[in-house]
């Protein structure tokens, strides 16, 4: 996922979608209200953001949510049943 961040050459939605995302991992993320915020279909956003990242939406955040889980369980003292 570091590379997926790194890559410099996605579209405004696709880019305005992950900053989004990584902003909101720790809250429920109901997509209409994803795709509402950057004035674009959600059917358009989600066949764009797979198109240039090779990912779904759920994918990607499923993904971010886990390498999080991964972090806090390896760098704090934070029990699984508290992450």
């Amino acid at each position: 996922m570091a590379e997926l961040k790194k890559k410099t050459n996605y579209s405004n939605h696709v880019m305005r979608c992950i900053d989004y995302l990584q902003n909101h991992l720790h809250e429920k993320i109901i997509m209409n209200n994803v795709s509402d915020n950057m004035n674009i279909s959600l059917k358009q956003l989600s066949i764009l953001f797979k198109k240039e990242t090779g990912l779904s939406i759920a994918e990607y955040i499923q993904n971010e949510r886990i390498n999080e889980a991964k972090s806090l369980l390896a760098y704090t003292d934070l029990s699984f049943s508290e992450i």
